[in-house]
């Protein structure tokens, strides 16, 4: 094969970027692509170039800023490695490149298979700064950023999961392509495609947490709070009250099970998303409503518990009343404790009520606070303390380590179902495309099924 990138430019580096700074020749970019429709006259697209395509398939096909840079991601890693590995753009990968592809996924930085002996993951660095909450020194290894040249399109080797997600958004994007007519056939409609569940250790109805279980979480939490205790994350400091931050833990995990939100759609939750309906209307009742806009702007509206918006109440109040005791000067930013349309700050705060937290924060916050509860367990069991309301030999403790923010919303889902509610409210409420979505929570509680069908008489 002709080498396209030639001896005399062997920095392969200058490829290994994000697409927004891609600067390809004529013979990488994809404008005479092998796969290349010869009949450009009659395309459904303008794009002339492989760059081009990619950016109309994300404004066309794609919804939402999460899904566009997921999407995004998955189509200037394949770029990237198109160039550099095969020396040659994406119009002109066969279904035999993509089979590579899929190996160099399994390990990225494997020098044995790959034709260049370069790094593909990026790598970490130190970065010393002062906890957002306090004036506490932490040292955090972060990884460059898109703008920087230490950047790199992997973190390390992806699992089974995120292969399986990696193909079936390159094959939306090639379905794209070849019905566009900008090329000739998608190169991924001829290789055999793995079946998702089989690669996922854990089906989407498996990543909950059983009752048991929550109310051993949430006992914590409570407990944590009440306890007002120190540990290594909560340092003690003049400016930050510790309770207030397991305050705060505790109205992030009660809105994402009574809502069950994303921590993308709680960070964007204001208190004028909340409001009353008086029951004007004959067939409407009273009661609170709330209205939630999903990651790609569709907007879903349901009733609310009155326990809820008590405790959106509780939280703020206690916050207010830590800002004031510990934040002087700063008591004003807080326009209110009760949800209220004229409103519009977020519902959770960081400690000195000036904003509200991102979606990476939120989960991160969540992960931590269910490490805690993991450990409290252990304690628990090795010095034989036992709970109210609570079996400590029955909470499940791989399933909780295993656990993050979207579990909790999963398992709101198999919760109330469970209890009873109305498969169409749960599909409203929780904003599922497919109804089918829904019904894979109505059949998690299997042993229930079990009694039922064993207390069945025959005749």
């Amino acid at each position: 094969m002709k080498d396209i990138i030639g001896e005399k430019n062997k920095d392969y580096l200058r490829y290994i970027v994000p697409i927004e700074r891609q600067s390809l020749s004529h013979e990488l970019d994809g404008s005479n692509g092998l796969n290349r429709s010869p009949m450009r006259d009659i395309m459904y697209t303008k794009a002339d170039n492989d760059i081009d395509i990619i950016y109309e398939w994300l404004d066309v096909k794609v919804k939402g800023d999460s899904a566009r840079r997921s999407y995004k991601k998955e189509a200037e890693r394949l770029l990237a490695w198109a160039v550099v590995e095969k020396n040659k753009p994406i119009s002109s990968l066969y279904a035999s490149d993509l089979v590579d592809y899929e190996l160099f996924l399994m390990d990225p930085d494997n020098q044995s298979i790959h034709k260049n002996k370069i790094s593909w993951t990026t790598e970490k660095y130190k970065e010393i700064t002062k906890d957002r909450d306090s004036s506490i020194t932490v040292v955090k290894q972060k990884r460059y950023r898109r703008d920087s040249s230490g950047w790199r399109p992997f973190n390390g080797p992806l699992k089974p999961s995120s292969i399986d997600y990696t193909f079936q958004v390159l094959k939306i994007l090639f379905s794209y392509m070849s019905n566009s007519g900008y090329l000739i056939f998608s190169p991924l409609a001829i290789k055999r495609q793995k079946k998702g569940p089989q690669l996922r250790k854990l089906e989407t109805t498996d990543r909950y947490l059983d009752k048991n279980t929550w109310a051993f979480l949430i006992g914590f939490i409570t407990n944590m709070r009440n306890k007002n205790s120190v540990n290594s994350k909560y340092p003690s400091n003049n400016s930050v009250s510790i309770q207030s931050k397991w305050e705060r833990a505790e109205i992030i995990f009660t809105m994402l099970y009574m809502l069950g939100v994303r921590t993308s759609e709680l960070a964007n939750l204001k208190m004028n998303s909340f409001y009353y309906n008086s029951g004007n209307n004959l067939h409407d009742k009273k009661g609170w409503m709330v209205n939630i806009f999903d990651p790609a702007g569709k907007k879903r509206q349901f009733p609310v518990q009155e326990d809820c918006i008590e405790s959106i109440i509780e939280y703020r109040g206690n916050l207010v009343t830590s800002i004031n005791k510990h934040v002087s000067g700063k008591s004003n930013f807080l326009e209110g404790v009760y949800p209220s349309l004229m409103d519009d700050s977020y519902v959770v705060q960081n400690l000195t009520g000036t904003k509200g937290l991102t979606s990476g924060y939120l989960s991160s916050e969540v992960k931590f606070i269910l490490t805690e509860a993991v450990k409290h367990l252990s304690y628990c069991r090795n010095h034989g303390i036992e709970l109210e309301d609570v079996d400590v030999s029955k909470v499940d403790a791989c399933k909780l380590r295993a656990s993050n923010a979207y579990w909790i919303r999963h398992t709101s889902a198999t919760h109330q179902c469970g209890s009873g509610k109305s498969a169409f409210y749960i599909n409203n409420a929780f904003g599922h495309k497919f109804f089918s979505t829904t019904s894979k929570y109505l059949r998690n509680d299997i042993q229930d099924n079990i009694k039922k069908m064993n207390n069945i008489k025959y005749i």
